[in-house]
């Protein structure tokens, strides 16, 4: 019976220890991330290879600014997250 309350006391400690441990580390992290409503779009032009990225509210096709070839679709689009740090 002894042994299993000093197991049971060493588990909860360590399990103590992880839980203020992870407390800390988030500390740091924002308290309230919402979405803007934007997408940070990454485009490749079918013409000229040329690549760039651009922020609309939508995933839309662009005009490559080099060549001006139309409708060039994103291969990659991220939300784009604001951190409020209070």
């Amino acid at each position: 019976m002894l042994l299993r309350r000093q197991y049971e006391k060493q588990n909860t400690s360590r399990a103590q220890q992880i839980y203020e441990t992870s407390e800390q580390n988030t500390m740091s992290l924002p308290k309230k991330i919402e979405w803007t409503g934007n997408w940070l779009n990454f485009y490749k032009c079918h013409e000229c290879s040329h690549k760039w990225q651009d922020v609309w509210d939508c995933q839309v096709d662009d005009s490559c600014p080099k060549c001006q070839a139309r409708h060039n679709t994103p291969y990659r689009s991220d939300e784009i997250y604001e951190g409020n740090y209070d």
